[in-house]
């Protein structure tokens, strides 16, 4: 159904645990000293780049206004640059 100018998603709460559960994946993949080995070998920061984009696009389509994307959007920008600085700081990886 439409309603002022938005789809209504189906199962939207569970789209939000699936989403949410992959931040956590994400944050536990960049955070952890012995990350799952997932057969590629490409740089650890296009693997970031690319699961920064992933979630920034899961949460810009849930939230599918202007402000909820520019929202989101910054969101996770800002955790990627986060978890980079976060991941220097520990000194593992």
């Amino acid at each position: 159904m439409m309603s002022a100018g938005i789809l209504r998603l189906r199962l939207r709460k569970l789209w939000l645990v699936i989403g949410f559960s992959l931040v956590g994946f994400v944050i536990y993949g960049t955070l952890t000293s012995n990350p799952i080995d997932m057969g590629v070998h490409v740089s650890d920061k296009y693997m970031h780049t690319v699961g920064y984009f992933v979630l920034m696009g899961w949460f810009m389509q849930l939230y599918a206004t202007q402000k909820g994307r520019l929202f989101w959007g910054a969101v996770f920008i800002a955790m990627g640059i986060g978890l980079e600085f976060l991941q220097e700081l520990g000194g593992i990886r």
